[in-house]
């Protein structure tokens, strides 16, 4: 099942604004995220660049332990290339971030 509903309430949009990206009227879109129309493949991936998600995020498809591991191995990477004042500036992006989308699931709720 797709997560379009709630995906889209985590980035602080409307139905309706979520259509204006996509270039669609809003019950176009909105048959979408009651599961009354399917998709095409090439819809999917639109909606996936508008709410900067993956293909299996959008369906709902837990994310596999070996991507999350390598998602922690190339973030520790690019922090020990970084000179000392650069981390600093790297984890308060990163708390900055995380905070961010606690609060939108919050919201979301």
């Amino acid at each position: 099942m797709l997560q379009l509903k709630r995906l889209r309430k985590e980035r602080g949009m409307t139905a309706r604004e979520m259509a204006a990206k996509l270039g669609m009227k809003a019950d176009t879109y909105g048959k979408w995220e009651y599961g009354v129309n399917g998709m095409s493949i090439e819809n999917v991936c639109a909606v996936a660049d508008v709410l900067d998600v993956t293909l299996d995020e959008l369906v709902g498809r837990p994310v596999s332990v070996s991507a999350l591991a390598e998602r922690k191995t190339y973030l520790t990477n690019l922090y020990e290339r970084c000179e000392d004042g650069r981390r600093d500036t790297l984890i308060k992006t990163a708390e900055s971030f995380a905070e961010l989308d606690s609060l939108r699931q919050k919201g979301a709720r």
